[in-house]
């Protein structure tokens, strides 16, 4: 009488390849998620990086204005620069923001004892210091400086004037136009507005 054999048992290779697929599939959607999370985490530690860096910026910009004498813009006119002339322990200081031509940088450049009657931020001289303040990933989207009549005007009209900043600035990545899209997660547009009274007569 013969015997019948007994089914081993385990698993087909079909079954092997089955399970191989599944797993990869979800090990696939796995690593894509925490990818995308340590992403947007690292993006948003930029964003508050940027958003100190913006408050460090406009207050070094406000505390330069308050200080100093206003040479431009010298109208109420809106500048996307401002050059004043400060006066600190170290001496005359000459100082300039502006976000050169075809670039997203916001500069500061300092130029050391200049003659307050006859400086001014265009001059041919080399300024002893040239500093970019923004962030890799910080484009300046905007600055614009508008010249105002302080409130003290209305009551002393020899006072100092004002200055309204306006500092724009994108964390991440733009459209060609240098906007954030709606759909974009990785883009944050975040904008200062601030008055300076100027403590310097700027008549």
């Amino acid at each position: 009488m013969k015997k019948i054999a007994k089914s081993q048992p385990g698993f087909t290779f079909v079954e092997l390849m089955f399970a191989i697929v599944v797993l990869g599939t979800m090990l696939s959607i796995t690593m894509s998620m925490v990818v995308g999370m340590l992403r947007f985490y690292s993006f948003s530690n930029q964003i508050r990086q940027n958003q100190e860096n913006g408050r460090n910026i406009l207050d070094t910009m406000s505390r330069d204005i308050r200080f100093g004498k206003m040479l431009s813009p010298n109208s109420a006119a809106q500048a996307n620069s401002v050059c004043i002339v400060s006066q600190t322990q170290e001496g005359n200081k000459g100082i300039e923001y502006s976000v050169p031509a075809a670039t997203t940088n916001l500069v500061r450049k300092v130029w050391d004892n200049p003659d307050p009657k006859t400086f001014n931020c265009g001059a041919t001289i080399d300024p002893s210091s040239t500093k970019t303040l923004n962030l890799p990933r910080m484009k300046v989207a905007n600055l614009a400086i508008t010249r105002t009549r302080g409130a003290a005007t209305q009551t002393n009209p020899t006072a100092a004037s004002a200055a309204i900043i306006n500092f724009t600035f994108i964390t991440g990545n733009p459209n060609s136009s240098g906007a954030c899209d709606v759909k974009n997660i990785y883009c944050n547009k975040l904008e200062y507005n601030t008055v300076v009274n100027m403590r310097q007569a700027n008549n």
